[in-house]
């Protein structure tokens, strides 16, 4: 009767053991799935082509809204639009080989953005986008202004454990950014100057639903965070 005894709690928790083990290869299963499937972009305006008008100048009319002191407001759509037009002329696979840049596009919601690379490899298209989010706090030296690199918490519980953006239709925590930030340095490389001028020269920044709002009007202070 001992060893009967015994062995019935070794026997409940194999099964238990088992089960966890099922659950979790199931659920990496289920998310390895969902980061191999390209997210929906049919939402993003301007994102899939220029035609029609010109595109909007956007480094023009960064550079004219800073030397002349006046505030800004830059649609979703023509942020897409441009992009589409630069990236045309400027880019032609920029990590080689058999993975191909196919265009960028920017979604701009209530105060984040999230900057969307669709990239396609072996003819097979994929996406890994990154959450953007300003923070900006006023001192006497002027506005200093935070770029980070999440699009808030995942849970209100956990609050430290951020979003930092998908990989196809999987939202991943920040750490795992780290395995993307590359491409997404070298983008922002070809993008010095508008990066400077809207961001770094604005004394207000604001994200909105479907808008980019900025003002250079007011002293800056030079403690500017960029996340890249």
């Amino acid at each position: 009767m001992a060893e009967e005894s015994n062995t019935k709690p070794r026997g409940c928790f194999s099964r238990l053991f088992s089960s966890f083990l099922f659950l979790v290869a199931l659920g990496l299963a289920a998310a390895l799935y969902f980061a191999t499937q390209p997210q929906d972009l049919s939402d993003v305006k301007g994102y899939g082509g220029i035609s029609g008008t010109p595109p909007r100048d956007l480094g023009q009319a960064l550079h004219n809204a800073v030397e002349r002191g006046y505030d800004l407001r830059l649609s979703e759509e023509d942020m897409n639009r441009w992009l589409a037009a630069t990236l045309a002329m400027e880019q032609g696979g920029v990590l080689g080989g058999s993975v191909k840049l196919e265009g960028v596009a920017i979604r701009l919601e209530q105060d984040v953005a999230e900057v969307v690379m669709v990239r396609s490899a072996f003819d097979r298209p994929f996406t890994v986008s990154m959450f953007l989010r300003i923070e900006q706090t006023e001192s006497p030296d002027g506005v200093s202004t935070a770029l980070h690199r999440d699009g808030g918490a995942f849970m209100d519980s956990f609050p430290n454990l951020k979003k930092g953006g998908r990989f196809g239709k999987l939202v991943v925590p920040q750490g795992l950014l780290l395995l993307v930030m590359p491409a997404f340095s070298e983008l922002k490389d070809q993008f010095k100057d508008e990066i400077s001028n809207g961001l770094e020269k604005m004394a207000r920044v604001k994200i909105e639903e479907g808008n980019l709002v900025l003002d250079p009007r007011g002293s800056t202070s030079p403690e500017t965070i960029n996340p890249f």
